[in-house]
């Protein structure tokens, strides 16, 4: 089953602590493919026997990449890009973690140190045993390098991507006269992105790729750019086809990290100005790429959500229980019915961001908005559910988080007057709040969809968080049975 739905990559509260797991202790060993040929890099231990070169890393994050590129060259001293986390192993219960990277080198295979040699899968069965699932993670990626399953395989694990990346960059820079002043860092690489950053002459710039799913990105990212430069800025250059983006440093400060409760509201009623405006122009965003995900929608999708079982992950550990999918079916009626009516006010479909929350840097004089790749058009007040909930334990506010809570949306409603009195406003909003959550399930089961089978483990604990969340807002709690993750 796939779901035509734009995607998101919004980490809620329950999937950001599946990413730091605990803070259990972990492995990670390195996959380093072959420039040319379907073989990876062995390093020989103190014992005599061939084994992946491996390190205990500090950053827990997965995503998080440049410290990997920084063991690689420490342990080898050659120069690697991480392409993606190939096997997540974590028990609560075991007495050992681990994590298996693929990575490519950056300038061929060179001069290896005397202990290594390039291991074809073939091989694999003579080396000495390893910790489960090590071998049989590289083996099964490397049977598929050499078949026709590369459909759902991210851009960026092709052989040559990033030198070609790295000359397009190049000739992007000299084109606005901007020298490099350094070496390039990979920051982060998954299923749903590639982020490069370069020193220059004109400070830091950033490259981000992304998948074929989320190619509106670029297009959308000008777009936005090209009427509110204060609020996006302008890229250095974007390449639709291939879903690159090439960007200044922003500068300014995460808006999660901002205890001044006027920066929120202004933020806020800064980004609800431009999606009135926008609602005046949905054929613009429509012929650049963005889907439709409006509440007719989301309406006609759910039952096929909710009759997935696979999908759903049903009675496994980190999918929802048989109880809670009960609750979720017996919901279906009641959420139409909500659909239906937030659709009677006469607050219009507009440009929705998707990701909000996590998504602002507060400047000197204003705000940017970035990371589009979550970008449809839709019920406005859907962009809401994700800023309400991004505030974090650590933040010190000067109120309580209802307050917060309560004047942010009094901010975000402020320009939507023109169409309906604050009053029905208010109502409006209530009604939005679980179809907002709604809506990030259904995205999130969409991207299970598209991405490749060995990364859904990426991104299945936003799903169900999303669809706990569903169940929480309309007064359904989350169950702590069998399903619970």
């Amino acid at each position: 089953m796939i779901f035509i739905l734009a995607p998101t990559v919004y980490p809620g509260p329950m999937q950001a602590a599946s990413y730091n797991d605990r803070q259990l202790p972990y492995e990670y060993h390195l996959a380093i493919k072959h420039p040319s040929q379907a073989k990876v890099l062995f390093v020989r231990d103190d014992g005599d026997d061939w084994k992946l070169p491996s390190f205990v890393p500090e950053e827990r994050d997965f995503r998080q990449v440049g410290h990997i590129n920084e063991a690689a060259h420490s342990l080898l001293g050659i120069d690697t890009f991480v392409v993606r986390c190939l096997r997540h192993h974590y028990d609560a219960q075991g007495p050992r973690q681990y994590r298996v990277y693929l990575l490519t080198t950056q300038h061929g295979s060179g001069d290896l140190p005397e202990r290594c040699r390039w291991f074809g899968a073939e091989e694999f069965d003579g080396l000495p045993p390893d910790d489960a699932g090590h071998l049989e993670a590289v083996g099964i990626w490397l049977e598929d390098a050499e078949s026709d399953s590369q459909e759902r395989r991210v851009p960026w694990a092709a052989e040559g991507w990033f030198d070609e990346a790295m000359a397009w960059i190049d000739e992007q820079l000299r084109s606005a006269g901007i020298s490099p002043a350094g070496p390039v860092e990979q920051l982060r690489a998954w299923s749903l992105s590639c982020l490069l950053r370069l020193p220059t002459s004109e400070g830091d710039v950033y490259f981000k790729a992304v998948p074929p799913f989320f190619r509106c990105e670029p297009a959308v990212m000008r777009a936005v750019s090209e009427k509110y430069p204060e609020l996006v800025p302008p890229p250095l250059a974007v390449e639709i086809e291939k879903g690159w983006t090439l960007m200044r440093d922003f500068g300014g400060q995460w808006l999660g990290g901002v205890s001044d409760v006027a920066a929120w509201e202004d933020s806020a009623r800064a980004f609800a100005r431009l999606q009135v405006e926008q609602s005046k122009s949905l054929e613009s965003w429509f012929e650049i790429g963005c889907p439709d995900r409006g509440l007719k929608t989301m309406a006609g999708l759910m039952d096929t959500l909710f009759q997935d079982t696979e999908m759903l992950m049903v009675g496994s550990p980190w999918g929802i229980s048989q109880e809670e999918l009960g609750r979720l079916r017996g919901l279906s009626l009641q959420l139409k019915l909500m659909c239906a009516r937030l659709a009677d006010y006469k607050v219009p479909h507009t440009l929705v961001h998707g990701d909000l929350g996590g998504n602002i840097i507060v400047k000197e004089g204003g705000f940017v908005f970035f990371d589009w790749t979550d970008s449809c058009i839709s019920h406005p007040f859907i962009d809401t559910t994700t800023m309400i909930t991004t505030v974090f334990d650590e933040l010190e506010l000067p109120i309580g988080f209802e307050e917060l809570k309560m004047r942010v949306r009094d901010a975000y409603l402020e320009p939507w007057t023109e169409f309906e009195p604050i009053e029905r406003l208010i109502e409006a909003f209530e009604l939005s709040q679980p179809l907002g959550a709604l809506h990030q399930a259904m995205t999130y089961a969409w991207l299970i969809s598209s991405v490749a089978e060995d990364a859904v483990w990426e991104l299945r604990d936003g799903l169900t968080y999303w669809l706990r969340q569903l169940l929480n807002v309309m007064g359904s709690p989350r169950d702590d049975g069998p399903g619970k993750s």
